[in-house]
């Protein structure tokens, strides 16, 4: 089925595998590299991060920019090493981060009661809890999505997403993994209410996880009628293993109606990221770079995945 969808650009909007990308680890091996593992299941672009909600996320989030310099083409940055609590410094961090050129927030861990990460040490009350309003209020003005970890998918984490998308219209949400634990039913009653919400579409967990109530066929209806809203994650193949999370999206897409995969593929997420403004400093950057590159009479129209791209350029040229 990879063959018979070859030629159809696909991004993985959540991935924790930053630590994976240059290193030979035992579930890589077979295929050599990271790199080699998304070519193999046509993996165009890969939303990379790390660690979560903790402190040692901090220096994933390090890594990961690493990477994006030298994999631009294949990695969006994202970051989660965030403080949350209002007296902590969450939010400058938040918006040193966005201004340096991170083009995705998260994956934050919003609320969790029953996963793995359930006791991090930076994992909100609720997704209305400390910081998150003026993360959420950084996020809309830069125009970067942020992708938050709910568990439960019912009760006071939803109706704490519902006030953080009623008061923050303009703040993109992406729902991490919706489809888990959850139904239909209750993810068309959020998308019929709210236009900045989007779903991060764990296909892997539907179709192969055993805990699943509903198989991707149940999900197909709705995401025919919100083609715009949906996107898909790996989330690295938890609990199933990665190779079933890449094949359980293309097996999603055959599902589909074209013009709705093709959007949910890719065309939805890349327009989250291509409809974000450069930062102030980027501007800076270029200028003080072209400067010492003695460039003159040159002007640039770009947006921030471009910004990023010619600054990584001419840093080379220094």
């Amino acid at each position: 089925m990879i063959d018979v969808y070859k030629e159809l650009p696909l991004i993985d909007v959540h991935s924790h595998d930053v630590h994976l990308v240059d290193r030979n680890e035992k579930r890589i091996q077979d295929y050599g590299s990271y790199m080699n593992v998304w070519e193999t299941y046509g993996i165009d672009q890969t939303v990379l991060f790390g660690d979560i909600s903790e402190p040692s996320a901090v220096q994933s989030d390090r890594l990961t920019w690493k990477y994006y310099k030298k994999y631009t083409d294949y990695i969006v940055p994202s970051f989660a090493g965030i403080p949350l609590k209002k007296d902590e410094n969450g939010v400058e961090l938040v918006k040193e981060k966005l201004e340096q050129g991170y083009l995705n927030i998260g994956e934050i861990m919003a609320s969790s009661t029953y996963s793995p990460f359930a006791n991090v040490k930076w994992k909100a009350k609720h997704p209305y809890d400390g910081a998150l309003p003026e993360i959420y209020h950084l996020a809309g003005e830069y125009k970067v999505p942020i992708l938050l970890h709910i568990d439960p998918p019912n009760g006071v984490p939803i109706n704490s997403l519902k006030t953080a998308l009623k008061n923050h219209p303009k703040t993109i949400f992406i729902f991490a993994h919706g489809n888990v634990y959850n139904s239909p039913g209750n993810l068309d009653s959020l998308l019929k209410q709210y236009d900045n919400l989007y779903i991060d579409f764990y296909a892997g967990f539907s179709r192969y996880h055993k805990g699943s109530e509903q198989d991707l066929e149940d999900f197909v209806p709705l995401i025919e009628k919100y083609p715009d809203r949906f996107l898909l994650g790996s989330d690295s193949g938890y609990d199933i293993g990665l190779e079933n999370s890449y094949l359980a999206m293309y097996e999603l897409i055959d599902l589909l109606s074209p013009e709705t995969a093709a959007m949910v593929a890719s065309e939805n997420f890349r327009k989250l990221i291509e409809e974000q403004p450069p930062t102030d400093y980027q501007i800076k950057e270029i200028k003080d770079l072209t400067k010492n590159l003695n460039i003159k009479d040159k002007s640039y129209f770009l947006n921030k995945r471009q910004a990023n791209e010619l600054i990584f350029s001419l840093e080379k040229n220094k």
